[in-house]
């Protein structure tokens, strides 16, 4: 029945290992395939075992389209961030935060009214068109913009009408894993400002703005979790790279149980004084990168020595 053979495509995770190590051991293991021959019972098999085998033709989930709440203008989203389970944080070009909330709605099917029915096919060609479309999704997301209330609008410190807001939020949860760190441009002129955002509540919980963190504006920004929150030992936290339009790169240091710090770990200079324009680090690999219009610097981040300089 057709009852039968949708509980039979089910699979468990330990299964669907196992059918993966089945296929490839059967195709390294007898002789007589590599020779060529192969008989028909041998291909029925593997395309059985293909069939089953997890994302081999899994298609693309729908998407959510959430059209902006009036009034306008509106300006893009320049930085998102996933957060917990279900929350989504975003910043928009004018330095605005919004908060989303989405879920995904799986649709469920009464096996027993298909018990009773009769489409006229037969239990082999059931089973054969279940086993096709073994992982195409049966559901649907569902998303929604939270608007909360409040006396001032959540948004960034500092917005420049000329310029898209220079903003990075962490991957790491702070104070109790419960807050996003966001980090952006002060002041226009070289303040980093910290802002701990609540994505649940749609609030700023803390606020802090460095003045003359870089002797020019800030623009260019990149996070990257360390510690526990990378998957390695030590206290989670994250590390964060700033470049300015000075020609210089500061490396912060923010660990999740502490204060934040008011100067930065280490300052690297290495672009002639020209401004930069997009930075990068990788905690994992222990280097941090700053490009400029004609120049990409490679730093280590344990002492900020240049490694290498490419013109």
């Amino acid at each position: 029945s057709r009852a039968m053979s949708v509980r039979s495509r089910r699979q468990t995770l330990s299964n669907l290992y196992d059918l993966n190590s089945e296929a490839l051991n059967t195709k390294r293991s007898t002789a007589g395939e590599r020779e060529g021959k192969v008989t028909d019972e041998m291909c029925d098999k593997h395309s059985e075992i293909a069939k089953q085998l997890p994302f081999s033709n899994a298609p693309m989930s729908y998407w959510v389209h959430l059209g902006a709440p009036p009034p306008g203008p509106h300006a893009p989203l320049v930085s998102i961030r996933l957060a917990l389970s279900d929350r989504c944080l975003a910043v928009d070009s004018k330095g605005i935060f919004h908060f989303f909330r989405w879920a995904w709605k799986p649709e469920f099917k009464d096996e027993s009214s298909d018990e009773d029915e009769d489409d006229g096919y037969t239990s082999e060609e059931t089973h054969l068109a279940t086993e096709i479309d073994i992982f195409k999704d049966s559901g649907c997301f569902v998303a929604q913009r939270e608007l909360f209330s409040f006396r001032t609008i959540p948004r960034l410190p500092f917005s420049s009408a000329t310029r898209s807001a220079t903003v990075c939020v962490s991957q790491t949860l702070f104070a109790n894993r419960s807050l996003l760190l966001v980090l952006s441009d002060g002041d226009g002129r070289g303040a980093l400002a910290m802002q701990l955002v609540d994505p649940v509540k749609g609030a700023i919980r803390g606020e802090v703005i460095v003045p003359a963190a870089h002797a020019d504006r800030i623009t260019a920004m990149k996070m990257d979790p360390i510690g526990t929150a990378a998957g390695q030992g030590g206290v989670g936290g994250e590390l964060a790279i700033v470049g300015s339009a000075d020609g210089s790169v500061s490396l912060w240091r923010f660990i999740s149980s502490h204060f934040w710090p008011l100067r930065p770990r280490l300052r690297m200079m290495g672009h002639a004084g020209a401004s930069v324009h997009a930075v990068a680090v990788s905690s994992s690999l222990g280097i941090c990168a700053s490009i400029s219009s004609g120049r990409c610097c490679l730093f280590d981040i344990g002492n900020g020595a240049m490694v290498r300089n490419l013109s």
